[in-house]
């Protein structure tokens, strides 16, 4: 799954939330689903890693689910 989790979300997004996602700023929803990305950024859950992987390409990659471990 952890290969997919960009399309995934955007499915359930863009399936429940269409006008948010494609209006000037899209907009995630309020879960709480902790992703860590290879950055070491702890992101609110998979549509906001998705949104700045989006923002900044493909720079920013999942780590894994749950917080990100500070060393």
């Amino acid at each position: 799954m952890a290969a997919f989790p960009c399309v995934i979300v955007f499915f359930l997004v863009s399936s429940t939330w269409a006008p948010t996602v494609f209006s000037d700023e899209p907009e995630c929803p309020d879960i709480a689903a902790p992703v860590c990305a290879t950055n070491g950024h702890t992101f609110q859950n998979e549509c906001f890693f998705c949104l700045a992987q989006w923002e900044f390409g493909h720079r920013i990659k999942f780590g894994n689910y749950g917080k990100c471990e500070r060393g």
